[in-house]
């Protein structure tokens, strides 16, 4: 005998609540939808809250920086700055400042937000199918703690990074992994007691040859020099991004828990050698892994347009632009990372056309599984575009809703208008410089230009 399903209605349904969908919920309601959010997890933020401490994309990362996201992500950054929770840092990749977070402080943040906005949110409560006619999705299949629901809407938005939506709903996807692009995922670990004035006492070059001094030992398996710490905002302690486990399909559950595994194994021997063998983590102690290990890429929904690497590289314009980025292209592999930055300092525009999931008249993609070629989605994949996406997607979804319309249809001017009234940034006359000299800092971090040292490193 079946379990009775209770059935839920709504305007604009979204699935996956990281960045890109908590903001596409609060776009949407404040559009005036009815909107209902959906997370696997017990609170909002995915790899924001579970995984990392940093926000990147903001900001460009030429000389002088451009703001290029705005809107609702920049209404959360400077909510965190205000409270104390958040301050600017250097990249020593040169990717951009970033923004370092509490990731604690983050949760509570997208539950105010949400909240106050109106947002129906179901946490512990995962996807498992989508029925479909037409061209149109019309329900969803979800499981609550073992209990089955069912939620109806006139517009759906996937932001669940694996394009889980797209795929039940019988919608076009790519798996990077199995056509053999497979970026490396990340485990992260939260230390305590670690000296970060003696850890930031020497350049960032040593930290490498510390590493590599390691491995020629033999005794330490550290298979790459390009490791991260970062202060965070509690005494004596740091975020650290030490691992690259590749090889794995982040869609197959039995290689994902391999990778699980693996990631961690790697973790304890980088702190192994930190505590053996760098000034300032002698006394360092694990207090936490991420969450989940840190996915980059797994499948991408197939849309009207595939933003491209030329695209991105070039600085590419489209008409129907709802996000920007002047991020570089960043392939993280197994053993180093493959840098390739947009030529003159451009900035590109992300096409509303490459959410829009092919061959559906009411499903955006946003965040990490929007439609792009591998290169272009590993600097869309961003958490700053993201979030640019996700107001982008929750604006046109409930647009579409109020309008009787599919998101392919709408009057662009409409939706640009919105956004562009609500603080996004879609065009290259609204860039602002920023001043990373007059913003907050993390105590102690050395002045611009001073160059980034062991403690202070960000990917």
């Amino acid at each position: 005998m079946s379990a009775t399903r209770s059935h839920h209605e709504f305007d604009v349904a979204i699935v996956g609540g990281g960045c890109a969908g908590a903001v596409a919920a609060l776009s949407a309601a404040r559009a005036g939808a009815r909107v209902a959010l959906i997370e696997r997890m017990g609170y909002l933020g995915g790899t924001a809250t579970s995984v990392l401490d940093s926000f990147y994309g903001f900001f460009t990362p030429g000389e002088p920086p451009f703001r290029v996201v705005g809107g609702i992500a920049q209404e959360i950054e400077r909510s965190l700055v205000a409270e104390g929770h958040a301050f600017y840092r250097e990249n020593a990749h040169g990717g951009g400042i970033g923004i370092g977070y509490d990731p604690e402080h983050l949760k509570d943040l997208f539950d105010d937000i949400t909240e106050r906005e109106g947002v129906q949110v179901y946490l512990h409560t995962e996807l498992t199918g989508a029925r479909t006619s037409a061209g149109r999705v019309e329900r969803l299949s979800l499981i609550a703690r073992g209990e089955p629901l069912e939620l109806s809407a006139a517009g759906f938005v996937d932001a669940s990074g694996d394009a889980s939506l797209v795929r039940l709903a019988g919608g076009p996807v790519v798996n990077a992994a199995r056509g053999g692009l497979k970026q490396a995922m990340t485990t992260t670990m939260r230390l305590a007691n670690v000296d970060n004035e003696l850890a930031r006492s020497f350049p960032r070059e040593h930290l490498a040859e510390y590493v590599r001094q390691a491995r020629a030992s033999g005794r330490y398996e550290v298979p790459h020099d390009d490791i991260h710490v970062r202060r965070s905002s509690t005494g004596g302690g740091a975020h650290a991004l030490l691992t690259r486990i590749g090889g794995y399909d982040a869609t197959d559950v039995l290689e994902l828990s391999a990778a699980e595994r693996a990631g961690r194994r790697q973790a304890r021997e980088y702190l192994r050698f930190l505590q053996d063998q760098v000034p300032g983590y002698a006394r360092a102690e694990l207090v936490s892994y991420g969450v989940h290990i840190g996915v980059r890429d797994s499948r991408r929904a197939v849309g009207d347009y595939e933003l491209t690497s030329d695209d991105v590289l070039n600085g590419r314009k489209f008409p129907d632009v709802i996000a920007q980025s002047g991020s570089p292209v960043e392939i993280q592999g197994s053993d180093d990372a493959d840098w390739r930055y947009l030529s003159d300092e451009r900035v590109y525009d992300i096409p509303l056309r490459s959410l829009i999931v092919s061959g559906f008249d009411n499903l955006l993609a946003a965040g990490r599984c929007l439609s792009a070629d591998h290169e272009a989605q590993a600097s869309a994949r961003l958490m700053a575009q993201c979030m640019a996406m996700g107001e982008g997607a929750g604006a046109a979804a409930a647009l579409s809703v109020s309008l009787g319309v599919s998101p392919r249809t709408l009057p662009l001017p409409e939706l640009q208008d919105r956004l562009v009234r609500a603080g996004a940034i879609l065009f290259d006359d609204q860039h602002v410089p920023f001043d990373i000299t007059s913003a907050p800092r993390s105590p102690g971090e050395v002045d611009r230009g001073g160059g980034a040292t062991g403690a202070e490193n960000a990917v």
